[in-house]
């Protein structure tokens, strides 16, 4: 089962959220995903709670490519991530699934709120009332600042036997705390399509359809799966906004995701990256987060596997916390040439003085 010192399952938060706890977790360059959503020919409906709109619907994190599997309209999962300008409770949430390899998942949160007031409810609108034609797409949902934490879960692996076998996956999860509001009739009309709002569930492609672990217990400094659920549920836990494990696991992006177009035939959408030409080398100490991507542009290379993204870079999507790994990174090729230009150049000159100096002795 994975470690005790990692996050496990989902995140609960406890007291407000301080401003300057925000401002300590903030991140103020580009969102790390990127999304892409197709153009749709009719509404999306709603089956039960789940959105049936996910034909040609992917993101990107980390340079690995993520396709939308799932689209569940839930009890309220993330509790507690109001915004210090936020006064108002959820009582729902809508969770995107998308799958791929590591993280085996990303989820995209909307909290639902039931406030008698729209806003952001362009996407729900459509999917409640059932327009002939629509081209609201999930896309106009992805425009404020969220909190991001990345997160494990445990798959029962026994099967059925007691040995309690598990392995671990993981998730990464974005939550959009100022979410959608439905005006009242909206909101009563949905809970109307759905009845009673269902758990959220990890869907099979997730977990490679096996049972996870819902709850478990601490034995002996290990943890131990005491109820297991063949529909993909997984444990929650809370952290105090107040306590450091909250800065500690938490990012707050200003900035939205950035929407590209899917093409017809790919459903993979490219990281919209600006041109080589608009890019600058800037020193690690004149760095600020706060510049635009294409006028700060850092590069990074094997001799800086020392260097944290905690103090001294934000670099694209890697927005890990982690000491560099000089052996995941791929050196810019242009970087690379012009760097073996400069060491070519230094080798000569000092080739050149050492000639120099040995001329004028032996004269």
């Amino acid at each position: 089962m994975s470690n005790l010192n990692e996050t496990n399952g989902f995140i609960e938060l406890t007291g407000p959220i301080a401003q300057s706890k925000l401002d300590f977790i903030r991140v103020n360059s580009y969102h790390p995903i990127h999304t892409a959503f197709g153009a749709r020919s009719t509404p999306a409906t709603i089956s039960y709670n789940r959105i049936n709109d996910i034909s040609n619907n992917s993101c990107t994190y980390q340079g690995n490519s993520y396709t939308l599997i799932d689209i569940q309209i839930c009890q309220l999962l993330h509790k507690g991530f109001g915004l210090p300008a936020i006064n108002d409770t959820a009582s729902a949430e809508m969770i995107l699934t998308f799958s791929g390899s590591d993280p085996a998942g990303i989820l995209i949160c909307f909290p639902i709120y039931n406030t008698g007031v729209s806003n952001n409810d362009e996407y729900l609108n459509q999917v409640i009332d059932q327009p002939l034609t629509t081209n609201v797409t999930l896309e106009s949902l992805f425009k404020d600042q969220s909190l991001a934490y990345r997160t494990n879960f445990d798959i029962d692996t026994s099967n059925g036997t007691n040995t309690k076998s598990t392995d671990t996956s993981s998730l990464y999860i974005v939550v959009f705390p100022n979410g959608i509001h439905l005006e009242g009739s909206k909101y009563q009309k949905l809970m109307g399509m759905i009845g009673t709002l269902p758990v959220y569930t990890i869907p099979p492609v997730v977990r490679n359809g096996l049972p996870t672990v819902k709850k478990s217990e601490i034995v002996n400094g290990a943890r131990r799966p005491t109820q297991i659920s063949t529909k993909g549920e997984i444990n929650s836990s809370s952290i105090a906004t107040c306590n450091k494990e909250f800065t500690d696991k938490f990012e707050h992006f200003i900035k939205p995701p950035v929407s590209v177009k899917a093409t017809a035939t790919s459903s993979t959408a490219s990281c919209p990256l600006y041109p080589t030409s608009q890019y600058k080398c800037v020193p690690f100490n004149q760095y600020n987060s706060s510049m635009d991507p294409k006028n700060a542009f850092v590069r990074v290379t094997k001799n800086d596997a020392h260097l944290t993204l905690d103090n001294t870079i934000k670099y694209n999507d890697m927005q890990s916390k982690q000491p560099i790994n000089p052996n995941s990174i791929q050196l810019d090729k242009i970087a690379d040439f012009e760097e073996g230009i400069a060491i070519t150049a230094t080798v000569i000159a000092g080739i050149l003085f050492m000639a120099g100096v040995w001329f004028a002795i032996t004269k």
